[in-house]
């Protein structure tokens, strides 16, 4: 599960992405543009990963003062997805 930070209401463009090969362990992923990959840090622990993000996202101005919190990606639904969900 990646999760997003986001601070105040504004997605900042950084990321948490689990390390596929170590469970336990995640990366700090910045993408700048969606047309370049994203960036990937060295793998570390899910705390020290929070605070190498929000200390990566505050020097650039974003959310100052704001309060910083994790979300995971909204995916969006398929047409047979929503159709199901409208049969519930």
């Amino acid at each position: 599960m990646t999760l997003e930070l986001h601070i105040g209401r504004q997605n900042v463009g950084i990321m948490l992405v689990p390390d596929a090969e170590y469970p336990g362990m995640w990366r700090v992923g910045r993408r700048v543009d969606w047309r370049v990959p994203m960036t990937l840090s060295p793998m570390m622990s899910l705390p020290y990963a929070k605070a190498a993000a929000i200390k990566l996202a505050r020097p650039k101005g974003l959310g100052k003062g704001g309060v910083a919190y994790w979300r995971a990606p909204q995916t969006a639904k398929s047409g047979r997805q929503r159709a199901n969900a409208a049969r519930r």
